[in-house]
């Protein structure tokens, strides 16, 4: 029997392997698009960010307050990106869509369309992509906590 379904393992991991292809191409993505929203938050925060240190607000407490905005806004969308496809999901499975090809079905080993999500896949999406902003804006936070007081406040728009 390990001979006859060979194949079917031969196409899960080049089924998996897509998957993850596709699953790094968006992370590329993503981290492209937070650190670009980030550098931008801290150059349109610059005069804020030098009146905070010129306070006596301290380069860590800069570096904390952007990388706590960066992970609860990843947390966030994770959150209602997580909800959303998991309702998509369940919705899908509701309809019992059935699948055409007989080599299909041979592959999925079902004759209907069938996701399987849980809500611990969910959370953990959730709370992966929230650690993965707040890593992705790290360099952008650094930058605002290194900000002289002094010459972020003298900054002119």
């Amino acid at each position: 029997w390990s001979d006859e379904v060979s194949f079917l393992k031969w196409i899960l991991t080049a089924i998996d392997s897509l998957s993850l292809t596709l699953i790094l191409i968006m992370c590329a993505i993503i981290a492209v698009g937070m650190m670009n929203t980030m550098w931008i938050a801290v150059r349109e925060r610059t005069r804020e960010i030098g009146t905070l240190r010129a306070v006596g607000m301290g380069r860590q407490s800069v570096l904390i307050l952007f990388m706590t905005e960066a992970v609860m806004l990843g947390l966030i969308a994770g959150m209602i990106g997580t909800a959303a496809s998991f309702a998509l999901a369940h919705g899908l499975n509701l309809l019992e869509i059935r699948i055409p090809s007989r080599a299909m079905q041979t592959i999925l080993l079902n004759d209907t369309l069938s996701f399987n999500v849980t809500w611990f896949d969910c959370l953990f999406t959730a709370i992966a992509f929230g650690v993965f902003a707040g890593l992705t804006s790290f360099l952008p936070a650094l930058k605002a906590a290194r900000l002289p007081p002094i010459t972020a406040i003298q900054i002119t728009e």
